[in-house]
């Protein structure tokens, strides 16, 4: 039999999808029976959720905010009026919004996504993985070993968990859906340990279409447009990292790295931008992350034409 392992970050997005989260649901309970479901995973959707549902209160109160330049001329037009209505309506329907958000949070249970994904992770068709310190233990010592899945995080191993779970309790043939990119970069090695460990297969897929061909099951319209868009999200944020990546290392060349202090700045500023990068993966997708792709070299002095950087990353 082929077990299916979905990662947080594919579930996460549905928080930023156009799409019926409902529908996206009912393709993954098309293999509910394949799913093992690690109690990490569940883990760091309860965790992560409520900061990415207070992003999106922050995005309705920054579009709520942005104002129009108006002239005297466009004030003294009948139809200015009609509009400073439509503003004060638009603000009312902008704080009701909010308001529903802030119920989700306080009570999961008016969260449409939540609740899916809660009653999928109980049910007694899925695999569940309890955390154990015997689990943990592993995974601490391949974080120290440099042995991938390799977290984002320095003092996290979230993701060297996920995997020692995978391979103290998953014999079968593996579909691992993720959109972290540490997978995909080391899977190599990861298919060669899980192979030498079960004796099985793994395979690596970005989107849960794909994991549905692989099982022969069809992936609906609606899943499909969501990985289309989803694919895009990342794509924007991930060439705006780039960019910002060659502009710092523009500026820090030009400064002469020469000097031993602002080399090592360019080695810590180098490390940041990784773990947003890896953030950005593991979310893929999250308005938040793009936000805060902002970093601040330690000790850099205002006036040189920038605006003054700062850091500011999410927890996985």
């Amino acid at each position: 039999m082929t077990k299916i392992l979905i990662d947080t970050n594919i579930f996460l997005g549905l928080y930023e999808s156009n799409e019926d989260a409902v529908d996206i649901f009912r393709d993954i309970e098309k293999i509910k029976a394949k799913l093992v479901i690690p109690q990490q995973i569940y883990d760091e959707f309860l965790r992560n959720r409520d900061r990415i549902l207070r992003t999106l209160i922050q995005n309705i109160k920054n579009a709520n905010q942005k104002g129009m330049h108006l002239t005297a001329l466009i004030r003294h037009l009948a139809e200015y009026e009609s509009l400073k209505n439509a503003k004060r309506e638009l603000s009312q329907i902008n704080n009701t919004l909010i308001q529903k958000i802030e119920e989700m949070i306080s009570d999961p249970a008016k969260d449409p996504i939540f609740s899916r994904f809660t009653k999928l992770y109980k049910s007694r068709s899925v695999s569940k993985i309890k955390k154990n310190d015997a689990l943990i233990q592993k995974a601490f010592l391949r974080k120290l070993s440099g042995n991938p899945p390799i977290s984002p995080k320095q003092g996290t191993i979230g993701d060297e968990i996920i995997w020692e779970s995978i391979l103290e309790h998953v014999n079968d043939n593996l579909i691992l859906v993720t959109r972290d990119g540490t997978y995909k970069a080391h899977s190599t090695f990861l298919i060669e340990e899980y192979r030498k460990k079960t004796g099985r297969s793994l395979s690596i897929f970005d989107k849960m279409s794909d994991a549905l061909k692989k099982v022969g099951e069809a992936p609906s319209d609606k899943l499909v447009q969501f990985e289309e868009e989803q694919t895009k999200e990342f794509e924007s944020a991930q060439r705006l990292i780039d960019a910002l990546s060659k502009k710092l290392e523009f500026r820090l060349y030009n400064k002469h790295l020469a000097d031993t202090d602002t080399f090592n700045k360019y080695n810590e500023t180098n490390e940041r931008i990784d773990m947003h990068i890896a953030n950005m993966y593991k979310l893929y997708g999250d308005l938040a992350a793009r936000d805060s792709v902002n970093f601040q070299i330690e000790g850099k002095k205002s006036g040189d034409g920038d605006e003054p950087l700062s850091e500011d990353s999410g927890e996985q």
